[in-house]
């Protein structure tokens, strides 16, 4: 009885590992919005940026967020032209990557 306990947990355990691998590496589903930084706080991680009248609502930027052109929130300021990738699932606004123009 305490092998079979035992076998169970470690197929249990493979399996959870084998289906969590699986779904970690499913492609992030992103959409890229094009336009001029309204507003940067790199202390609190956000940019808002905006084209034709419109804005994109604060971007929280994950530790994971690639940075083109430029090394971080620091170096961006109002006025500046960006390509911001974000996570559209969901419609959460998370940004995956910030292009300078």
């Amino acid at each position: 009885m305490e092998k079979l306990i035992i076998v169970l947990i470690i197929i249990f355990t493979s399996l959870t590992i084998f289906v969590g691998s699986g779904l970690a590496e499913e492609k992030r589903k992103t959409s890229s919005y094009p336009g001029l930084v309204q507003e940067v706080d790199p202390k609190a991680g956000t940019i808002v940026v905006g084209k034709e009248g419109k804005t994109l609502g604060m971007l929280f930027i994950v530790s994971k967020t690639i940075f083109t052109n430029f090394k971080g929130l620091q170096d961006l300021k109002p006025g500046d032209k960006v390509v911001v990738e974000f996570d559209a699932k969901l419609g959460q606004t998370l940004a995956v990557s910030i292009t300078k123009a």
